[in-house]
C-alpha cells in the first residue's frame, strides 16, 4: 500500500482515523505535557507523544479514560549525545527513527516523563503514525527494561495475535515477493495471519488457521459478529478461494492474473481496518453457547 510504511513507522491510509482504537506505539503531533520545574510545579509544554499503554494500568485494550504516554524529544542534526553514546543509549531513553516533518532527523522517548492524560486530549489529537511491529516491540522491550533493569530480547517480546502489525508484516512480506508463484505461498501465510487474528479479535482463541477458517464462517452465519466482521469473514473466504484458484495455474501463466494478486491484497489490507475497531464484542462461553455453538469454547 503506498504512503502505508515509512522505515519504522505505519501510516495512513493503513493506520486508521479518528474514531479507531489507539494502539500501542502511536504517534501524536505535539500535545500538552507536564514538565516538571524547581519548585515541584508543572509547566504544560506542547511535545509530541508516544502512546506507551491505551490504558494507565498497562491493558492491552482501552477500558479507562486515562492513556499512559511519554514524550518525544525530537533530535537535532548531528546531535552530539548520539556519538557519546556509542549505540548505548541510557537506559530511561528510547531511540526513534525519523519520521517526516514530525521527527526530520529521529527522536528520543523520555521514559522518565512518561505520565498519564485523558483519553479525550489523545482522540482529539493528531495522530500521524504508529510503529511497526519491530518498533513496537522495543518500544516494549525498552519500557520494561526502564521499570525493572532486567535485560529484554525485543525479539521475544510477544504482541496480542489481533494486533494488525502482524498482519501488515505478513502482507509487505508476500508484496516483496518477485515470483508470482512463490508469492502464492506468501499470501496462504498472510490468510492464515488474518484469519486467526479476526478470530482473536473477537476473543475466539483458534488451535489453527484451518480452524479459524472453519470456524469464522458459523459465527457469521449464527449472526454473533458485528456486519464489519460479518464482511470481513466474506473477504478472507474470497481470499481463500482465490488462492485456492491460482495454485491451480502453472507458473508460466500467473502473469495474466497479477490483477488477482492485487484483489486478494487489498481484501486484507480491509481486514487491517477491521482489526483497529474499538471494543471488538468478545464472545463470551455464554453467547457462544446462546448461538448454539459451545464446541467453540476453549
Amino acid at each position: 500500500m503506498a504512503g502505508a510504511v515509512v522505515g519504522g513507522y505505519i501510516l495512513p491510509p493503513r493506520l486508521a482515523g479518528l474514531g479507531k482504537q489507539l494502539m500501542q506505539g502511536d504517534v501524536f503531533a505535539p500535545i500538552p505535557l507536564p514538565r516538571p520545574a524547581p519548585d515541584d510545579t508543572s509547566n504544560f509544554e506542547p511535545s509530541p507523544a508516544i502512546l506507551l499503554t491505551p490504558t494507565c494500568d498497562f491493558a492491552l485494550k482501552e477500558s479507562e479514560p486515562e492513556r499512559h504516554v511519554a514524550p518525544i524529544e525530537p533530535l537535532a542534526p548531528d546531535d552530539p549525545r548520539l556519538a557519546r553514546w556509542q549505540g548505548e543509549v541510557p537506559r530511561h531513553l528510547l531511540l526513534l527513527p525519523p519520521l517526516p516533518d514530525l521527527l526530520p532527523h529521529g527522536g528520543l522517548i523520555h521514559f522518565r516523563r512518561a505520565t498519564s492524560v485523558h483519553a479525550n486530549r489523545l482522540e482529539q489529537g493528531t495522530r500521524l503514525a504508529t510503529l511497526d511491529k519491530a518498533g513496537l516491540r522495543a518500544l516494549l522491550a525498552g519500557h520494561t527494561t526502564y521499570y525493572t533493569r532486567a535485560a529484554i530480547d525485543p525479539d521475544r517480546v510477544p504482541l496480542p495475535p489481533d494486533d494488525p502489525r502482524l498482519l501488515w508484516q505478513a502482507i509487505d512480506a508476500a508484496e516483496a515477493v518477485a515470483s508470482l508463484a512463490e508469492r502464492r505461498h506468501a499470501l496462504q501465510q498472510a490468510l492464515a495471519v488474518a484469519v486467526q487474528a479476526l478470530a482473536q479479535h473477537h476473543g475466539v482463541v483458534a488451535p489453527s488457521p484451518e480452524a479459524a477458517l472453519a470456524w469464522l464462517p458459523l459465527l457469521a452465519e449464527r449472526h454473533v459478529l458485528p456486519p464489519s466482521s460479518a464482511a470481513a469473514v466474506a473477504g478472507v473466504l474470497d481470499v481463500e478461494t482465490t488462492i485456492r484458484a491460482l495454485y491451480q495455474v502453472l507458473p508460466a501463466n500467473l502473469e495474466p492474473r497479477r490483477a488477482q494478486f492485487d484483489q486478494v491484497v487489498e481484501q486484507l489490507e480491509r481486514l487491517g481496518g477491521v482489526l483497529q475497531e474499538p471494543h471488538p464484542l468478545q464472545l463470551t462461553p455464554a453467547l457462544l453457547r446462546e448461538a448454539g455453538l459451545a464446541n467453540l469454547i476453549r
